[in-house]
């Protein structure tokens, strides 16, 4: 039987005229959810760099580096309607509480590996795959508590002001590794070893906000057996495939980590082989998207209704690709971190209206499992990926990203004339 608890003591009145912002950031439980996300996502992107950076000095490969990106996304091809049954299942932020101490062992295990001497590309492949499985479930499963703590009045706004959070610490995460790799010792990888190590901390801070957060409403509980989960995953999908609206998100949601997302694990390649800078000027090419993003999310979330969600949607996909074409072509690193900077705008409306159109959809019990089916979309970057790498194995970097971002560009045009239902919304 579902049960559905009061309303949180803390969740203030919508129709007060107050600032839907100060509404949101009113919110105990909320604030503490902000420390875990900013902590989640700054050790996150900065594992991404840091992989990436350590497969490439270790193979000199285009496409090992990029298989770095790939295999740490890799889960969410297969995995994502499953984890959206955990989110329906248990309780979520018990589930985010695994994922996060999973990451925090895997983290430090590598970092000891490599003070040691003992790691190689493919052990880093290896654990960057079972950090995957862990950040898919903490995606699903913390995403979807968003509108547990806020209820649906103000999740345009929380959802805007989680994405602004995730920014900054994507932002921070990869320029601080990037200083770090430049003024730590190279030797033996001493300075990505302690890299990892601070991964690991930034995991239990998050540890520590989560245990902090007490969630007393607006749970769903679904009785749980293996025997019946096929059944619990079946519904989640016709409820999705029934739905044009959602199905027009998703395809977006593919597109756009096919054609955009998929490139940001071949940011040291372009650092190192197209644009010759340093690690530290890679760190800031890493997060040069999330200084747009901040600016992005900071406009998104002080707007007090947003009418066509699915516009800026569109609009952001649309104007990140055609900037990533632009990059393509870029030889200069001043051009180069300004157009990451203005795609980091436009990708910001993609994200602060992605989860939102999807939880606004589905049906309250099915959420879970609908967060889980977005995340299976998301999970076509990392065959985005391998597409990219092995094009650019034989093309090069620049011209196999520009191929990919204009192909995806065009099909993107396509979709969003076609999904009519979702241009409603």
């Amino acid at each position: 039987m579902n049960v559905k608890n009061p309303k949180p003591k803390d969740q203030l009145d919508t129709e007060s005229g107050v600032s839907p912002v100060f509404l949101v950031a009113s919110n105990r439980n909320y604030r503490l959810m902000w420390g875990v996300g900013f902590s989640a996502m700054q050790a996150r992107m900065m594992a991404v760099l840091v992989s990436g950076y350590l497969v490439l000095k270790l193979t000199d490969s285009v496409f090992l580096t990029q298989l770095a990106g790939v295999a740490f996304l890799l889960p969410q091809v297969f995995m994502g309607i499953f984890t959206g049954l955990v989110a329906d299942t248990f309780d979520r932020r018990k589930v985010v509480l695994v994922a996060f101490i999973i990451d925090f062992v895997m983290f430090a295990f590598l970092g000891t590996l490599l003070f040691l001497g003992l790691a190689n590309e493919i052990i880093v492949f290896g654990i960057s795959f079972l950090i995957g499985i862990s950040f898919n479930l903490d995606m699903v499963a913390r995403r979807t508590m968003v509108i547990d703590i806020v209820g649906k009045d103000l999740l345009t706004t929380a959802v805007s002001l989680d994405n602004l959070n995730m920014t900054i610490g994507g932002l921070l995460g990869p320029v601080i590794a990037g200083i770090l790799l430049q003024v730590l010792s190279e030797d033996h990888f001493y300075n990505v070893a302690f890299i990892y190590m601070l991964i690991a901390s930034l995991y239990l801070v998050a540890i520590f906000f989560l245990i902090r957060i007490r969630l007393e409403w607006a749970q769903i509980h679904n009785s749980f057996a293996l025997r019946r989960s096929y059944r619990f995953v079946a519904e989640g999908f016709r409820e999705v495939i029934s739905n044009r609206a959602i199905v027009g998100v998703l395809g977006i949601t593919v597109l756009m980590n096919v054609a955009f997302f998929s490139f940001k694990p071949m940011i040291p390649v372009f650092a190192e082989k197209v644009l010759f800078v340093d690690p530290a000027a890679m760190g800031f090419l890493g997060g040069a998207s999330g200084i747009g993003s901040l600016f992005g999310s900071i406009f998104i979330a002080a707007k007090r209704n947003i009418r066509s969600k699915s516009a800026y949607y569109s609009a952001g996909t649309l104007i990140s690709l055609a900037l990533l074409i632009i990059f393509s072509f870029s030889r200069s690193y001043p051009l180069s971190l300004v157009l990451l900077i203005l795609a980091g705008v436009s990708t910001s409306a993609f994200g602060a209206m992605q989860a939102t159109l999807i939880l606004l959809s589905a049906k309250e019990e099915m959420r879970g499992r609908a967060m889980g089916i977005l995340s299976l979309a998301i999970g076509a970057e990392p065959i985005g990926g391998i597409l990219l790498g092995v094009l650019a194995e034989s093309l090069g970097p620049s011209d196999a990203v520009g191929v990919v971002a204009v192909a995806g560009f065009i099909l993107t045009v396509g979709w969003v004339i076609v999904a009519k239902q979702m241009r409603r919304l």
